[in-house]
């Protein structure tokens, strides 16, 4: 039934995997001796620190025969038995999980499970793009259901790579003892390389097969123990306002050319099914064939041969309603957005005001990688937050880096190096060389004093999260999804000056540095010299320049011609500048973080979203011209007339003139590197209607 709904290369995985199990090959070799270093090794501590935890969770193992389990004097008996380490992982809110320590090396001669893993015959892992295509499928929905309640919703696979079965030559390999017993793990682990892609194709199945399903050709049973214990929240009341969604190229909604509805997508995060209906009723439908599908490929609940693969308390832990909580983020589908829950949000605060609080003055580097991890993750909802933690991404290089040369003038580390010299085609030494050297690094004590760049930044994040109703860490779903942009902006700088302009939204905008900043290029100084200001930032920051045109741009427009949640992109001829609108690499300097920080500026108080495009130098030409105001003194070049007549693409452009807040912000950035920025909204300029454009109006960038 399958088949013909896969592609090949995905549907021979599929097969593979139920006919013959996983991993896709497994051709291992162990020595007595190193069974009896992992022997004597044991388990990782956390599993020593929460007995009755571990107890709990093998109990559950056992009892759903998703391990073997022996009396562990037998080990010793077994032939080629491999055995790993395992750790406990508990969490606040979470069930304990036993992990698979499938990479831990004793010494150097150890192989470790992953080691004999070959990831290139392993299936290809798409979960990534899930909650991608998901918010797509939900924007889609609204373009087809202006004004009707939709309900996101996910539903798990119990037990996930459990699932995954492996060969039973494999388990002597997957072997472990806790306490007194020996376990064979007979489906996937947590912690092994080859469990998440072989659940792949098991994942792709049943997708296919629940949008197959959706499309009603085929009979789908009811459920009713799951479906009678979902509670949906009251209908929308009459007046309710639905954010709404617009049509595009990469968009045309859910419905056919003939009005009758669409196959119902289905996607699955690891093992999360996400999806989303309009009314109560399609979901319902939705449901019934997310769950036939998850039993057509794992099959049917039968208490005697294996464990339920559909997890009830989805279905009944929450009533459904507009609002949902997914990957640990709250998707509304009445505004459009996605946000961060307020519980997440707290415990980000909390965790800056209680940890790195004004009473702090150092951190490790470990200290450091975890706040930045937990501050990351809140950026997948609000692209500009990865802009605020710039001095934080700098002081874990920089204590990387020196890390890593401390250990360099270790005894330890010019032993374990004279070693691996001496074996420079053994895998297993250069792994085990890796490992510790990583470790070393990221396990050092070393602190870093908080200075006053840091300080300020964490203080401003605090504040940031501290003031939801102000900052709004927020994202339209129109921002998170592919969608045709609606206003196009080319810009361009130069070592003299900057100009932009946009067709769609009718401005061009022309200005020459100031003096202070025109002596800082290379016309002056040398391309090492420690106050050269790099083309790269001045290309940039025309950037910003165009892009608070085109906010403000876009305000004016009259409500009825003004799109919500706009998409600009922004043309630039400089590809460290286009990167720079995504990511803090290479923004190494004080004068880039300050720039960045008024990028994120813009953004966290507009609606507009941006994507950011290079584009050849030769195909710029009105924007190099507009830049290069400096190189005449004649200004009646940048008259109205004078660039209707040159470019007629112009002629019914508006002159933008930053304000002076504006400008002042940009030069303090790029002289001094100040990222002194107001915590409210700054004034970004204002339009000229088309007419004349005296000298002044083309003034110094002062």
């Amino acid at each position: 039934r399958v088949r013909h709904l896969l592609p090949t290369k995905v549907y021979d995985d599929l097969e593979r995997i139920l006919l013959s199990c996983c991993p896709a090959q497994y051709n291992a070799h162990t020595t007595r001796d190193e069974y009896l270093k992992y022997w004597t090794a044991g388990n990782m501590a956390s599993l020593y620190t929460n007995k009755q935890g571990v107890k709990k969770v093998m109990n559950k193992e056992d009892a759903r025969d998703f391990v073997l389990t022996f009396p562990a004097w037998i080990a010793p008996l077994v032939p080629n038995l491999r055995l790993t380490p395992q750790a406990l992982v508990s969490g606040p809110g979470k069930k304990d999980r036993l992990v698979y320590n499938a990479s831990f090396m004793v010494d150097e001669h150890c192989r470790p499970f992953n080691t004999d893993i070959d990831l290139a015959l392993e299936p290809d892992i798409f979960f990534a793009s899930a909650y991608t295509n998901f918010l797509r499928q939900v924007y889609n929905l609204r373009i087809s259901y202006p004004n009707e309640e939709i309900y996101p919703f996910d539903d798990d696979c119990h037990a996930a790579y459990r699932q995954v079965k492996y060969n039973p030559n494999v388990l002597p390999g997957k072997a472990f003892i806790i306490g007194k017993h020996l376990f064979a793990p007979t489906g996937g682990t947590f912690g092994d390389s080859s469990s998440c892609p072989n659940f792949e194709p098991m994942a792709q199945a049943r997708m296919a097969l629940a949008q197959d399903f959706s499309t009603g050709r085929h009979k789908v049973p009811n459920f009713p123990d799951y479906l009678n214990a979902v509670t949906f929240a009251p209908p929308p009341p009459p007046g309710t306002i639905f954010a709404q969604a617009r049509p595009d190229c990469f968009n045309t909604g859910v419905l056919a050319a003939d009005g009758s509805p669409l196959p119902v997508p289905f996607h699955m995060h690891v093992d999360d099914n996400l999806y989303a209906a309009a009314g109560q009723e399609r979901l319902r439908w939705a449901m019934r064939c997310s769950i036939h599908a998850l039993y057509q490929v794992m099959g049917d609940p039968d208490p005697t041969a294996r464990a339920n693969p559909v997890d009830f308390d989805k279905f009944v832990r929450e009533t459904i309603t507009h609002q949902w909580i997914q990957l640990g983020f709250l998707t509304d589908t009445r505004t459009m957005e996605v946000t961060i829950p307020d519980d997440k949000r707290q415990k980000a605060l909390d965790l800056l005001q209680s940890h790195w609080g004004p009473h702090r003055r150092s951190f490790t580097l470990r200290d450091a990688a975890s706040l930045l991890g937990n501050m990351l993750s809140l950026c997948r909802v609000c692209k500009w937050g990865i802009f605020l933690f710039t001095i934080l991404l700098h002081e874990i290089t920089a204590l990387l880096n020196s890390n890593s040369r401390r250990l360099m003038q270790t005894k330890e580390f010019q032993e374990l190096t004279e070693q691996a010299a001496r074996h420079p085609t053994d895998s297993s030494k250069y792994r085990f060389f890796s490992s510790k050297t990583a470790q070393a690094i990221w396990k050092h004590k070393a602190v870093t004093w908080i200075g006053l760049g840091l300080r300020e930044e964490l203080a401003f994040v605090t504040t940031v999260l501290s003031n939801p109703e102000i900052y709004k860490w927020a994202s339209p779903i129109a921002h998170m999804i592919p969608r045709a942009p609606d206003f196009e902006i080319w810009q361009d700088a130069c070592l003299q000056g900057a100009g932009g302009f946009s067709l769609s939204l009718r401005f061009w905008w022309a200005l020459e540095w100031d003096d202070a900043i025109y002596k800082r290029t290379l016309r002056f100084l040398p391309q090492r010299d420690q106050y050269l200001l790099s083309i790269n930032l001045l290309e940039y920051a025309a950037l910003i320049i165009g892009l608070a045109a085109a906010i403000l741009a876009w305000e004016e427009m009259p409500p009825a011609d003004q799109p919500n949640h706009p998409i600009a992109l922004l043309w630039t001829d400089n590809t460290s500048a286009a990167s720079w609108t995504k990511k803090v690499a290479g923004l190494k300097g004080p004068q880039g973080k300050a720039l960045a920080r008024l990028f994120a500026h813009l953004l966290m108080f507009s609606d507009m979203g941006i994507n950011a495009k290079h584009i050849a130098g030769d195909q710029n030409h009105i924007a190099d011209f507009l830049s290069r105001i400096r190189e005449t003194d004649d200004f009646s070049r940048f008259s109205h007339a004078s660039l209707s007549q040159k470019f007629p693409q112009l002629h019914n452009s508006r002159h933008f003139l930053p304000s002076p807040e504006l400008l002042s912000l940009v030069c303090s950035a790029l002289l001094s590197g100040s990222k002194n920025i107001p915590t409210t909204r700054i004034t970004l300029g204002q339009l000229k209607a088309a007419k004349a454009t005296t000298p002044s109006s083309a003034a110094p960038l002062k």
